[in-house]
């Protein structure tokens, strides 16, 4: 693996300047499945969540096959199929590349305690960034519409809101 063409990789994801999805099969899984295991670790503590970091990797882990499974079928419904294991892989380089800012954000956002606003505009700014580039980056890596894409990641960040909300 390149590390220099991964993190182009990732810059390119985060400006919402996805390749083909099959592009991103040339990179080891593990390696990068161990990163945003280790980027969920760091947001989970910047946030000082109520569940516990073996709770919040678990969640994590078990939500990444989740996704793929959900989005393989989702855009296989309008015929643009690719196998799981391409999925998963897709999944968790834009996982690397969306838990990018939004940890910038939090870091940033633990400055500002005092002023509660800021943290609640910084947040939903960083939530809002994460759905718009999730959406376009999978619309462009499938070929598929972007309206598309948004309604299938919708629809994902339903069924997470939903399952963490029942598992805590």
């Amino acid at each position: 693996m390149k590390i220099t063409s991964f993190f182009n990789d990732l810059i390119d994801l985060m400006g919402v300047q996805s390749h083909g999805i099959e592009h991103y099969r040339q990179y080891p899984l593990i390696p990068i499945f161990i990163i945003n295991m280790l980027l969920v670790a760091v947001s989970s503590l910047l946030l000082d969540s109520r569940e516990s970091l073996t709770f919040d990797l678990i969640i994590s882990f078990a939500l990444t096959f989740i996704n793929a499974l959900f989005l393989m079928y989702w855009f296989g419904r309008v015929n643009l199929k690719h196998s799981f294991l391409t999925f998963l892989y897709y999944d968790v380089i834009i996982s690397v590349a969306s838990h990018i800012p939004f940890l910038a954000i939090l870091v940033v956002l633990n400055f500002f305690d005092s002023m509660p606003w800021i943290g609640f505009f910084g947040g939903l700014g960083a939530i809002f960034y994460v759905i718009y580039m999730v959406s376009l980056n999978y619309a462009q890596a499938t070929k598929s519409l972007d309206s598309y894409a948004f309604v299938g990641v919708l629809i994902l960040i339903t069924f997470q809101g939903i399952a963490e909300f029942l598992l805590t």
